[in-house]
Formats: C-alpha cells, structure tokens, sequence
C-alpha cells in the first residue's frame, strides 16, 4: 500500500479517506482471492459460478458441478508486463466434480487470465496502464411516475425495475382501468398477474387489497380470465402469440421471467428500496419477484393517483447508484460464462456415450474471450 507524506505545517483535523480504497475493495471482493473455499461469500466470481452449475443434460443422468476456483500467480510482474507489452493477470483454474451413471471424478479446468488490480486501482493491459471508471446508473427497486396524455389528462404508472431481468410495470389507462406491462411490451390486465401470483378469483384478489377500489372493478371487467390456469394459458397467448399454448410451458415462462434467480435479481439495492418506498419488512436476500411486492406496488400507484404518496425523480441522487469495477467486470464475465453454459448445455444434449466423458470435453474456455 502506497504511504501519503504530509509536508502541511499545520496536523489536519481529519485523515484524508483513501480515495482508492473503493476500487481496490470492490475488485477484492470480485476476486476474493486470499478466501478460503468456505470463507467465500456468495458475490463476485464465487456468485458467478454458484449461478451457473451445476448442469445437467436433458435425462438428468449426467451432472457437471462446480467446486471451487482458484487463482495461481502471475507469470509478469507489474514492471515486466508493461515492459514487454503483456496484460497483467493470474490464471484462473476452476475444480469440477463430474457425475455419470458409471462413476464420479473430479477434474481442474483451465479457464484462461483475469486481469489483476495494481495497488494504485489499475489494470495493465497489454503494457498500458488502465482504469475502469465508476458509473452512477439508475438504481434497482421501484419508481412511480407520471405523464400526460394527449387529452390531457395524468397517466401514473408505477415500475418494478431488477438488477438484472424483465421490467414489470403498472399503468393506469383512459378507462381508469390497470394494465401490466412486461418489459414495456406485451400488456394484460394487472388482476390477471394476481391470479398467476395466487389469487384466483375475484374475492381473493380484493381481499388481498383489504378493500374494492374502483380501479380494481374496472380491471376486473377488462379481465377475460377468471382463474389461475385460464390467466397463465392467455398470458402465454400474448407473450408468445405464434407458438402453440400449453399450461407447462406458460408456466416455465413465467418462472423465467420473475422466478429464476439466474435470470432475475432485484439485488440487496433494489430489495432495500422496495421495502423504503413501500413500508415492507422483506429479507434482503429475497431477489426474486413475489406476490405481496406486487399488491404493494398497485396499491400505492392507486393512493397516488387518490393524491396520497409522491412522485419519485428519477435524476435524484437517491434513486441511483454507484456501479464500481467489481460489478462492471462481473456483468462482462456473466456474460462470457453465458456461452460457456450454453455450450456445455449443447454438448450433454448431443452426447451419447457418457463413458469417457471429461471436463475438458466438455468445457471451451475459449468462449470467455
């Protein structure tokens, strides 16, 4: 760590904070690479991998199970690797545990270079020295806004946005009636969401709200469904309205789209706001969407429009965050690691002999870069 000289004539009131302190402590905590395998929290490259694996094939008779990871030293020092034009990294090895109906063996797989940070908060790439500037971008959670119609009059809508996965959005429309959007596309009544959420009829639906708001009898009649399985079956209808319409697949969409927490995540951030902007008490490890969240949301969209609650600014300091080197360089790896699922998805649904199956087969590293 590089030691700050003081040539003041007069002792400060305060120690100047480490201006580096959260770049380097964010990529650590990307890396995590002085923990143990079970002192590892569940972020960075270890929330990565927990994400992905384990895979199956298609008959679950074959199961690819990650282990740990591990990063060896760098070939280059700092010096060296500006010196001969090189990028400043330590390989990355990943241990699996492979199951066949035959046998169980765990392998390393060689997964390429991840670039290491310098104690001054830099990467050097390919011999020149880099940074990854922070960016402030629009917080998880949820926002209601307002805006005008060409007639005049205030539309309020109210959107839960995740970290990661589809925007689920309510929005009143000229009848006063509440559709649901999902990612501002395809809409439906918000009464049918609730019955896929769990409130089949009607009755169970106001109860949920405590009362009948007006609103809620105007969706009702817009409502062409009147249970769970009809509500599923017409939500698939309109998602995917050139393929053929069963209950299993409806319901694996929507498991996808809000359930599945490898494909949505409202974060800790998104978590914290939705119970500040909505008096809840809810875990913050609880990510995914569920039904109580979207009472709450429609409940406050409707007290907003009743002149109750505030509009939120979005360009407000409070509705945004700070995304740090850490989170940037894992969303790019989530990325790459995509392909690599994807491949060996392709590879255990093609493969027929499970005999002399290994790891390497089975893994193409090359698809990180």
């Amino acid at each position: 760590m590089i030691k700050r000289k003081n040539f003041a004539k007069f002792k400060e009131v305060y120690d100047l904070p480490n201006f580096l302190d959260i770049q380097l402590q964010s990529y650590y905590e990307f890396l995590q690479m002085d923990a143990s395998r079970q002192e590892r929290k569940h972020q960075g490259l270890q929330e990565i991998f927990l994400d992905m694996f384990p895979i199956e094939n298609p008959n679950r008779t074959v199961r690819l199970e990650f282990i740990s990871y591990s990063l060896g030293k760098p070939k280059y020092d700092i010096a060296e690797s500006k010196r001969r034009a090189l990028t400043y990294a330590a390989p990355l090895k990943v241990k699996f545990r492979l199951i066949t109906p035959k046998e169980i063996k765990e392998q390393d797989a060689y997964f390429g270079e991840i670039p290491l940070m310098t104690e001054t908060g830099t990467f050097i790439i390919n011999g020149d020295e880099r940074v990854v500037v922070s960016q402030l971008q629009r917080s998880p959670g949820v926002s209601f806004e307002e805006e005008s119609h060409p007639t005049g009059k205030r539309i309020f809508y109210g959107r839960i946005i995740p970290y990661r996965g589809a925007w689920l959005e309510f929005k009143y429309d000229l009848s006063e009636t509440i559709l649901a959007y999902v990612d501002r596309r395809r809409n439906f009544p918000a009464t049918q969401l609730l019955r896929i959420l769990g409130f089949s009829t009607d009755q169970e639906i106001i109860s949920a709200f405590g009362k009948e708001y007006p609103e809620l009898a105007n969706t009702f009649k817009k409502d062409l469904t009147s249970n769970k399985e009809e509500a599923y079956l017409d939500f698939y209808r309109k998602m995917r309205p050139t393929e053929p319409v069963t209950k299993e697949g409806a319901e694996a969409l929507f498991y996808r789209l809000f359930f599945d927490p490898n494909r949505y995540d409202l974060e800790k951030a998104g978590r914290f706001i939705l119970n500040r902007k909505l008096g809840m008490d809810v875990s913050l490890e609880k990510r995914i969407l569920d039904s109580a969240t979207v009472i709450k949301v429609i409940e406050y969209l409707i007290k907003l429009k009743a002149g109750e609650g505030k509009i939120d600014d979005i360009d407000h300091l409070g509705n945004r965050r700070i995304k740090t080197v850490g989170e940037l360089v894992q969303n790019q790896v989530r990325i790459g690691f995509s392909r690599i699922e994807r491949s060996i998805r392709e590879r255990l649904s093609i493969l027929g002999d499970f005999d002399n199956i290994s790891v390497h087969y089975l893994i193409n590293s090359k698809l990180l870069s």
